[in-house]
């Protein structure tokens, strides 16, 4: 199977930020059993929200992620709602990884979504 067969990404909604709700994105292909020098691999993202505005968008040969640095980015802020909560739904991550080195050399995107759908509990004070 080629790379592009394979490509997993890790994705979590991180609300415990200041000032702002991200996304935390980390590249989790073993890229190592096809051969491949994570030094060889940059990533980069397209995400769509639920209401189907982009709100992140790179493209190489700019890149998100450098795989010989780190394998995650965590700067990208959520998109929120008019009363600052974060917009629930489907968000599409569209990952496009570059390789550079002698094995399977080339671009490659893959597609995910994700579900967000959490309703944050108030504690109860004064009870």
């Amino acid at each position: 199977m080629a790379i592009e067969d394979k490509i997993t990404l890790e994705t979590r909604f991180q609300l415990n930020t200041s000032p702002d709700e991200i996304i935390k994105i980390t590249d989790t292909t073993d890229y190592s059993s096809e051969g491949i020098a994570t030094a060889d691999v940059v990533g980069a993202l397209k995400m769509t929200s639920p209401t189907g505005s982009v709100f992140h968008n790179t493209v190489l040969p700019a890149f998100d992620i450098d795989l010989d640095v780190q394998d995650y980015i965590d700067t990208i802020e959520l998109p929120e709602d008019a009363n600052g909560v974060v917009l629930k739904g489907d968000y599409i991550v569209e990952y496009t990884i570059r390789v550079t080195g002698a094995v399977q050399a080339g671009d490659y995107t893959e597609t995910f979504t994700y579900n967000y759908c959490y309703d944050e509990v108030m504690p109860n004070v004064g009870i």
